[in-house]
């Protein structure tokens, strides 16, 4: 079951674990973020926070992908007008086409675990969150090749492994995003959680 609260349940969320926890939520590590909406996929057991202005695709957009598959996408954009494209089915090319210069792309695609998941782990999730330097630049990837035009700023493709799965991450940033925006995508990417399977 997919849910989607506001920013007060989140609130009341964080100052309870605040309360009762003996982990602070210091640095920005992961877990829920006062004032933003959080999104709770229980079937997958993942979590994640972002801000009020961002939609969430109501559908898959990488349907043809089976292991990895694809979890969640969102964007500062609609994506629920998008058509999968045919070149490149396992990349949400048509999100990334349809994304404008002052706008931002994140996709998580999580793979079930395997009898030999802890042989098979991508590194783990690196202790002091993800940035700008995290993962490779979608420049370095066949991935572009997929778009038809050039992206309307920079990507980021991210392996980690969390709770013994491995995870891919596709966040895009539009050339013209501002501080905030740039800011808030780690920020989502930091608020994750994956509960163990």
């Amino acid at each position: 079951m997919r849910t989607v609260s506001g920013p007060a349940l989140a609130l009341i969320v964080v100052v309870v674990v605040a309360l009762f926890s003996p982990i602070r939520l210091e640095g920005r590590s992961a877990g829920a973020v006062p004032g933003w909406n959080t999104y709770e996929d229980q079937a997958d057991g993942l979590t994640m926070s972002f801000p009020s202005g961002w939609t969430m695709a109501a559908g898959n957009l990488t349907p043809n992908l089976i292991n990895p598959r694809e979890l969640v996408a969102l964007g500062t954009y609609s994506l629920n007008s998008l058509t999968p494209t045919k070149l490149c089915p396992q990349f949400p090319a048509a999100a990334l086409d349809a994304m404008g210069s002052s706008d931002a792309f994140i996709a998580v695609l999580g793979s079930e675990p395997s009898a030999n998941s802890q042989t098979n782990l991508f590194p783990v999730r690196p202790a002091g969150g993800f940035d700008k330097s995290s993962g490779i630049n979608l420049s370095r990837t066949d991935f572009l090749q997929c778009l038809a035009r050039p992206l309307n700023g920079n990507g980021q493709w991210i392996a980690v492994s969390q709770a013994g799965r491995n995870f891919y991450v596709l966040a895009a940033i539009g050339t013209n995003a501002s501080p905030t925006l740039r800011s808030d995508v780690y920020t989502i990417l930091n608020s994750i959680q994956v509960a163990r399977s």
